[in-house]
């Protein structure tokens, strides 16, 4: 749903007072406002770190091929990039056990 110029500003003077007592942060209105005005289109996140096994290993602390006993165990999801390109993203690493 796109609002036009005046309903934004509706919402905004309706929603001041709560940004004034701190009930809302403003930015996140105005990414909210922004998103409404584009008709719910927003700028797509940059995409996630990516690590090679070899660097994977090495953030963990282990080996390379303890890596890969990690993904058959299910520890660890692998991203594949081709047949044989194997990466292991950011958040995998951020939440393995350890």
């Amino acid at each position: 749903m796109i609002l036009t110029p005046e309903e934004i500003k509706v919402v905004k003077d309706f929603l001041a007072p709560a940004v004034k007592n701190g009930l809302l942060d403003g930015r996140r209105l105005n990414e909210l406002l922004k998103l409404a005005a584009s008709g719910g289109v927003s700028r797509p996140e940059a995409p996630e770190k990516l690590y090679t096994v070899k660097e994977a290993a090495e953030l963990l602390g282990c080996h390379p091929k303890s890596i890969y006993r990690y993904f058959r165990e299910g520890l660890l999801h692998k991203v594949l990039l081709g047949k044989r390109a194997v990466r292991i993203s950011q958040q995998e690493i951020e939440h393995f056990p350890k």
